[in-house]
């Protein structure tokens, strides 16, 4: 083990839930079980309803619970605050949207599902915000891919529909 072991950060609040929730929970999994991922210091931000899933996820995972609910603009800001208050060096945003404000030296890996909603509008939840909704939800997909120093995708298609 390193004396100063990188420390990566990953966003779970998805964790528990929909497929992105399955994504993060078989991403901790793999990397959990991975050769040399004790190799790092690794913290999950999430909300508390999710960490029972979990299971696998590498020793010593530090956990920080952030505001529950959904993606919220305070909830946002708090993982900021969480970010710059202990740096990673690496941050993996698992889903389109980050905090606008990440450390400058922290590398970010964004990883983005699909488009869905922009392409069917009736995909995104419904009400009379949801023309407010769908305008800041590609906002922040666009910051989101801007500022990633590296931006996956889960399938072929889904990429092309990220580019276009």
């Amino acid at each position: 083990m390193m004396l100063n072991p990188p420390r990566i950060a990953l966003d779970a609040r998805k964790l528990g839930e929909t497929g992105v929730g399955q994504y993060v929970r078989s991403l901790l999994s793999g990397i959990g079980g991975a050769p040399g991922a004790d190799c790092y210091r690794w913290r999950a931000y999430g909300h508390s309803t999710g960490w029972a899933h979990l299971a696998g996820a590498p020793r010593g995972m530090a956990r920080t619970t952030v505001r529950a609910g959904s993606y919220h603009p305070a909830q946002h800001l708090e993982l900021g605050a969480h970010l710059f208050a202990n740096p990673p060096e690496l941050f993996h945003a698992t889903h389109f949207t980050m905090p606008l404000a990440i450390p400058r030296r922290t590398r970010v890996v964004v990883t983005i599902h699909d488009v869905a909603f922009f392409q069917d509008p009736g995909l995104a939840r419904r009400g009379r915000a949801q023309a407010a909704r769908l305008a800041a939800y590609r906002v922040l997909m666009h910051l989101a891919a801007w500022r990633a120093d590296v931006v996956c995708t889960v399938t072929a298609a889904a990429a092309h529909d990220v580019m276009a």
